[in-house]
């Protein structure tokens, strides 16, 4: 089945995306700081972010729910996972899945006019989607995927088709893949260590 960026991108999909990084943030924040082991505060700060030009993000779309160490003489903050900025770039990461599933579906037009919505080059959305490739393909949330939906050898553009042979729609099928990709995001700091430069874009 055909793949269309405007399925995706809209009010249901950014209220998602927000739902997403504050259990991603209550998830991290439960963990001790990962520099000294001491307690972790909420440290909510402003950032820029960037969707499809035209597209209105929600008013509170750019409160990043950054974390901060509570510990005298540390005091240093912690990035959660987060689905609506791929490391320091203001894109969203989830755009890395999107794109990865319209390149191994096969649609060329779908992966030209996601570049053109963007403003981005082919060639960035296609450096996006190998680090999104080595993120996934060394997780343990793939290996758990591939083994419960006997997937082995196989890739994600395999697990968005069973999806929706489960009768879901497109857009349903993208936030349950969504929903349940989050796991990637807490098993590594790629996004943050990696960071697409905004001026890639």
């Amino acid at each position: 089945m055909s793949l269309n960026h405007k399925l995706f991108l809209n009010a249901s999909f950014l209220e998602f995306a927000i739902k997403i990084d504050i259990e991603l943030s209550q998830k991290a924040r439960i963990k001790s700081c990962p520099h000294c082991g001491g307690t972790l505060h909420s440290a909510r700060y402003q950032r820029k972010g960037r969707i499809v030009d035209g597209v209105t993000l929600p008013e509170d779309w750019g409160s990043f729910h950054s974390l901060c160490c509570s510990s005298e003489g540390c005091r240093k903050r912690v990035r959660p996972p987060s689905m609506r900025y791929a490391g320091r770039s203001p894109f969203s990461s989830s755009l890395f899945l999107l794109a990865e599933l319209i390149q191994s579906g096969g649609s060329a037009r779908a992966m030209t006019a996601l570049s053109k919505e963007l403003n981005i080059s082919e060639r960035t959305l296609r450096r996006w989607m190998l680090l999104w490739k080595k993120l996934y393909n060394t997780s343990k949330w793939w290996r758990k995927i591939a083994s419960l939906w006997m997937l082995s050898g196989k890739m994600l553009y395999d697990f968005w088709e069973q999806l929706l042979k489960s009768k879901e729609t497109h857009e349903d099928a993208f936030q349950n893949l969504l929903m349940q990709s989050t796991e990637i995001w807490s098993e590594t700091n790629l996004f943050v260590t990696h960071s697409i430069s905004a001026k890639d874009a």
